[in-house]
């Protein structure tokens, strides 16, 4: 008889144990609500924002998403993500901020830190989020009017950082590196350290979706390019939940198109007009939540995500070690999650070589 599984008894385990029932059985721990495409931002390599709504559309009210959180969460949602375009320029944030934290989940605000004024800053205090994400986009208004089309952006930024940090309102920053902004880096990651401050730190620029334009491939420096090799703070913009080590995880969660995508089976994302996706990066399975209810939207979604494989040939291919590609990836650059983007060949390729030749000058160090 096979012995029953121990119990987790630290909060580690019990986020480990509860990811993998949610992976198994299809349990959507974590939502994106992307609450408008709009930004006061015309950031150059952003892959969503648009400048204006389509004609005949809409931004959702505060009692579309809260209807659509409480169905969530009867299904097990503990946790959102409010995003945009810049989420504080829905014109009722504070609604549906508040109305989330009257439920009971974890809320995270991914910001371009710009909009927060003296009531943000006193509805954060009282209702503290679980995780505010300030992006900062460079280290002077000269990158930030270079790369996000705004004067001042960086003044103003910085001085809202001040502000939440004098009020004691926690929040962590995020630095999109691109050609524009690569030398602001060190700089950005020193304001980081005088704040006290996480900073998370990402390359990977993906082409614009869903309607959106953007010079992302103009801007994106290969992983090939960068001094050390390889960025280990490249991640997914995806909802804040535990993400197990793979050293922990059974077999059958390491196979598949969606073997390193915490967010398969356990997160989903709300486009601003109701379509529900995989991640933000995906445009394709299109489900139309509000209409079809998040019951039918999820169910739906599994099954699409479900049917997705890897390409022929990538399951063969030397370079998958080094490769990017995952169905949202492939999906954003090709059109099709089984789709395959040769941009992510070519960098896997070039990632390899450059590795290689790392190796071999240590090699010849040593000797």
């Amino acid at each position: 008889m096979e012995e029953p599984a121990a119990a987790p008894t630290t909060w580690s385990e019990f986020q480990t144990a509860s990811w993998l029932r949610a992976r198994r059985e299809g349990i959507p721990l974590s939502g994106t609500f992307e609450l408008t495409p709009l930004c006061n931002f015309r950031c150059r390599m952003c892959y969503v924002r648009v400048d204006a709504l389509p004609e005949g559309t809409r931004l959702r009210t505060v009692e579309e998403w809260l209807d659509l959180a409480r169905q969530a969460a009867e299904r097990g949602m503990y946790s959102v993500t409010l995003t945009g375009g810049e989420p504080l320029t829905h014109p009722e944030f504070a609604k549906i901020y508040r109305g989330l934290n009257e439920m009971g989940l974890l809320i995270s605000v991914l910001s371009n830190g710009s909009l927060i004024n003296d009531d943000v800053v006193a509805l954060f205090q009282e209702l503290p989020p679980t995780n505010l994400r300030i992006t900062l986009y460079g280290a002077s208004d000269k990158t930030y009017e270079r790369l996000c089309g705004v004067r001042d952006g960086f003044d103003r930024v910085i001085a809202s950082l001040r502000t939440l940090a004098n009020a004691r309102v926690p929040f962590s920053l995020a630095f999109t590196r691109t050609r524009l902004n690569e030398k602001d880096e060190d700089a950005v990651r020193r304001i980081a350290q005088t704040l006290g401050v996480p900073l998370g730190v990402t390359s990977d620029l993906v082409p614009a979706v869903r309607g959106a334009a953007s010079d992302a491939q103009e801007l994106r420096i290969p992983r090939s390019e960068r001094l050390d090799g390889i960025d280990l703070d490249d991640a997914c913009d995806t909802p804040v939940q535990a993400v197990p080590s793979p050293a922990s995880l059974p077999p059958e969660v390491l196979e598949g198109p969606f073997s390193n995508c915490s967010a398969y089976r356990t997160a989903f994302f709300v486009s601003w007009d109701g379509l529900m996706e995989g991640c933000s990066l995906m445009s394709s399975m299109r489900l139309k939540t509000f209409e079809v209810g998040f019951d039918a939207a999820w169910e739906g979604l599994l099954s699409k995500l479900g049917n997705i494989r890897t390409p022929e040939r990538c399951l063969s291919c030397d370079l998958a070690p080094y490769c990017t590609a995952c169905p949202g990836r492939r999906d954003a650059e090709t059109g099709d999650p089984e789709g395959i983007p040769e941009t992510r060949c070519r960098e896997a390729r070039a990632l390899r070589e450059r590795l290689s030749e790392l190796e071999a000058a240590a090699n010849v160090e040593v000797n």
